[in-house]
């Protein structure tokens, strides 16, 4: 069974939420809030095992540009990639989403096969990244670490150094 991506929704409108919901389809699962505070306590809870975040930037309470200033601070801007869309198409708008670490900017309305596929590649890159992130780990990790004992190498060559001057 294969695992299906989990987004989360934040607009305080629920007509926009559900408009996402019906042209996405059933190939993922939706986490919903209707204002950045509570988009913050979701991600808080669910860390990354959120893989993407679409949010309004107009909102009461919290609103979209402090969810990006908080993803940011928890150095999260790799981890969950966000799509920001909004009716607010000023350039200085548009250039402060992408400063704050969103991934891709869409106006409304929603155009269906660009939402659709702006979705899908944003949640492949991001799939990717993190298999990269992984395997980079890995060689880091293999190249400082024994493969028998996985004891640090540096820990051994001191150990080796200091039998060769007693």
């Amino acid at each position: 069974m294969e695992n299906k991506k989990r987004i989360l929704i934040v607009d305080d409108k629920a007509v926009n939420r559900d408009i996402l919901i019906e042209l996405l389809g059933a190939d993922y699962i939706f986490l919903e809030a209707e204002e950045g505070g509570k988009a913050v306590e979701l991600l808080k809870e669910h860390k990354t095992a959120i893989d993407m975040v679409i949010l309004d930037l107009i909102m009461p309470g919290k609103d979209g540009f402090s969810v990006l200033e908080w993803l940011l601070q928890q150095k999260w801007r790799e981890l969950v990639p966000v799509m920001v869309v909004s009716a607010d198409e000023r350039a200085f708008t548009i250039d402060k989403v992408y400063e704050l670490g969103a991934q891709l900017y869409m106006s409304r309305p929603y155009d269906e096969v660009l939402t659709r596929n702006n979705v899908e590649s944003i949640l492949r890159l991001a799939a990717d990244r993190r298999e990269v992130a992984e395997h980079l780990d890995r060689i880091e990790y293999e190249s400082t670490h024994d493969p028998l004992t996985g004891l640090l190498n540096h820990v051994i060559e001191r150990q080796e150094s200091e039998k060769l001057l007693h």
